[in-house]
């Protein structure tokens, strides 16, 4: 019954998803024509920065589990960085696809509007999605770290840990979804599903070393009981 409710719900979330392609399809194509210069905050370092700094510490919690791995760590860092650099330092994007793309996609409307360091920002449907799906991921990674924090003997199925078996890596892919649906650009469609895969390859490396240490048969078990991710 559980299984059958799993699919039923990917089911309406890959209906859902098709029927806002064309929606998004806008939403990203506006970021890539000329008329994205126009509400685009430019040479803003200070923001570049503090983002990467920001998010790049959501990798710490993730050595708390595991030795430091430089293959995540690279992909998430350079989704990070050339994300931030195309949001608050210089739009690549644009300057890359400007002359052969028009300018008659309508700009979107904003849903929210507010300022952060002398700097005002406008949210379309789009981005306060992606910002609600960014949220949920860093509350997974805090979550998640908290839990192992809390239960460091053994091997942790209490909590978070009931209902997804790599709730900190679902997490830090749902962080990357989260700000490639609010502001997609042509290298983070690139990057995305090379984050994917090596979470998802580094989370199946992890529990083949958790069988090794606690046993196959403990962890085979837990597996019944807990998804992989979601």
């Amino acid at each position: 019954m559980e299984l059958d409710l799993r699919s039923y719900a990917a089911g309406a979330v890959t209906v859902l998803a098709v029927m806002a392609l064309p929606s998004f399809a806008r939403h990203f194509f506006y970021l890539l024509t000329p008329q994205i210069e126009e509400i685009a905050i430019q040479q803003r370092w200070d923001l570049v920065i503090l983002n990467i700094i920001g998010f790049l510490l959501f990798l710490l919690p993730l050595q708390y589990r595991r030795k430091a791995d430089w293959k995540h760590l690279g992909i998430y860092s350079a989704f990070i960085v050339s994300l931030f650099i195309e949001m608050y330092g210089v739009p690549l994007a644009v300057f890359l696809s400007a002359p052969t793309l028009a300018s008659a996609i309508p700009e979107p409307d904003y849903m929210l509007t507010f300022e952060v360091l002398n700097q005002s920002f406008g949210l379309s449907s789009w981005m306060v999605f992606g910002v609600i799906v960014t949220v949920t991921g860093m509350l997974l990674v805090a979550v998640g770290w908290y839990t192992i924090y809390r239960n460091r003997d053994g091997l942790v199925t209490s909590g978070i840990y009931r209902y997804s078996r790599h709730p900190q890596y679902l997490g830090i892919i749902l962080i990357a979804l989260g700000w490639f649906i609010g502001w997609p650009t042509p290298l983070t469609v690139l990057i995305l599903p090379v984050l994917v895969y090596v979470y998802v390859q580094t989370a199946k490396e992890e529990e083949q070393e958790v069988m090794d240490e606690i046993g196959e048969e403990e962890y085979r078990d837990y597996m019944e009981d807990t998804p992989f991710l979601i």
